[in-house]
């Protein structure tokens, strides 16, 4: 792919340029970015519990199990199917 090509995914997508430059540090091709990323997380703790939110896991107004949760076990388990680059999360199954 030339730099025009890569010019022009990186401009007609809704992602800024930082989260294409973590994708290719993972070496995802570039056409993949966009349908791998999974947004940006402050920790692969806090991006395995919203990961968790969004599948509908934990009810919302539950307290337990929220504070029962090995959250570092469960990001550790859930990063082997995710890479992080520059705290940008993307699947590793694109």
């Amino acid at each position: 792919m030339n730099a025009l090509e890569t010019k022009q995914i990186i401009a007609e997508s809704y992602l800024d340029e930082a989260v294409f430059a973590a994708g290719l540090k993972l070496e995802i091709p570039i056409e993949h970015i966009e349908e791998a990323y999974q947004g940006e997380w402050h920790s692969a703790e806090a991006f395995a519990e919203n990961y968790a939110d969004d599948l509908g896991l934990i009810p919302e107004d539950a307290q337990w199990p929220n504070s029962c949760i090995d959250w570092t076990y469960a990001a550790r388990e859930l990063m082997y199917d995710f890479d992080e680059e520059d705290s940008h999360y993307f699947s590793a199954n694109y």
